[in-house]
């Protein structure tokens, strides 16, 4: 009589361990690139000088508004026509600075962790003094010019001809 063999032969047992060190091996490429990233994104919030050429960059396009701003609260009217505020606004982890538009709903986060934020704006200088959570101080100073008395009229031109205008 002739006898049956059971369990797994060596080629099966080969193949099945092949297949277990690929998994393994995507699983650790996987999570090495996870934290990576997660290393990334925690440098670029500790790192304060991403967020101050953003917002540098944003303010070469855009025309400080005098009437609405103060020490706390920057308004900026931007070449595209819209007005976006940067004001602390709370977030995770505390208070972040914070770029949002007119309405307030959406925004925009350049600094975290933020416990005061002080503006001073002196033709065409604008400076901006940030104090964080651990008590560092940053000032960042750009260049800015204030909305013209020409550029107010233009709005307010455009926005009487928007409410004349015929619906269609």
């Amino acid at each position: 009589m002739k006898r049956k063999r059971t369990g797994f032969t060596l080629i099966e047992t080969v193949f099945s361990v092949f297949i277990l060190l690929l998994i393994c091996q995507l699983a650790v490429c996987s999570l090495k690139t996870g934290l990576t990233m997660t290393n990334k994104m925690t440098k670029l919030k500790e790192d304060p000088g991403i967020p101050a050429i953003q917002l540098e960059e944003f303010l070469k396009q855009a025309d400080l508004q005098t009437e609405h701003s103060n020490s706390k609260k920057l308004s900026v009217k931007h070449h595209n026509g819209k007005t976006y505020n940067l004001n602390k606004k709370y977030g995770s982890g505390g208070f972040n600075l914070v770029f949002g538009n007119e309405s307030g709903l959406g925004y925009m986060p350049l600094f975290y962790q933020i416990r005061t934020v002080e503006f001073a704006y002196q033709q065409p200088l604008l400076t901006c003094t940030l104090e964080t959570m651990n008590h560092e101080q940053n000032t960042y100073g750009f260049l800015i010019n204030p909305v013209s008395e020409k550029d107010k009229t233009d709005v307010s031109k455009q926005q009487k001809h928007k409410k004349t205008a015929p619906n269609e």
